[in-house]
């Protein structure tokens, strides 16, 4: 607990961009493992590691939509975006990543908003894009407390 005590303020002041919309809620991830930073950072690490295969898919899917491919084959990208997409808003709302979660819930849904066979390319196209920024910004300030974590250690 003596972690939080020091982590969190700091956090605050100069790691979260927005205190309404944080790219990492620090005190509902530690809520979540019961203030056990070590957890938490390999849970973190965990997920910064599965994105690299995720990212990969949701490219390979969207490369397919735009490269306008038959009503199946398009079924099946749109499918593989929604599944990706519910599984990164889920884990990423449990680590408290609420940006992330935020914009994969979008993209979530506009994968599934198919009507007659037409989707918006160009929405998923943007929640997707916005999606690899979030988990970006995610990777940056997870290093930044890791580095302010180990220095306090030290």
């Amino acid at each position: 607990r003596e972690w939080r005590q020091k982590i969190i303020p700091r956090w605050r002041s100069e790691w979260s961009m927005s205190k309404e919309n944080p790219i990492i809620d620090m005190e509902m991830a530690v809520a979540q493992v019961d203030d056990d930073y070590e957890f938490l950072k390999q849970l973190i690490d965990d997920f910064l590691e599965d994105w690299q295969n995720r990212g990969v898919a949701f490219t390979s899917s969207l490369k397919k939509l735009e490269s306008g491919t038959d009503e199946k084959a398009a079924a099946g990208a749109l499918e593989c975006l929604r599944k990706d997409a519910h599984a990164v808003k889920g884990s990423a709302m449990n680590l408290g990543l609420v940006r992330v979660s935020s914009v994969a819930k979008l993209l979530e849904l506009q994968a599934k908003n198919v009507k007659d066979g037409k989707y918006d390319l160009a929405k998923l196209q943007e929640y997707t894009k916005n999606l690899q920024k979030h988990v970006q910004e995610v990777n940056k300030e997870h290093e930044a407390i890791l580095k302010a974590h180990e220095q306090q250690n030290s």
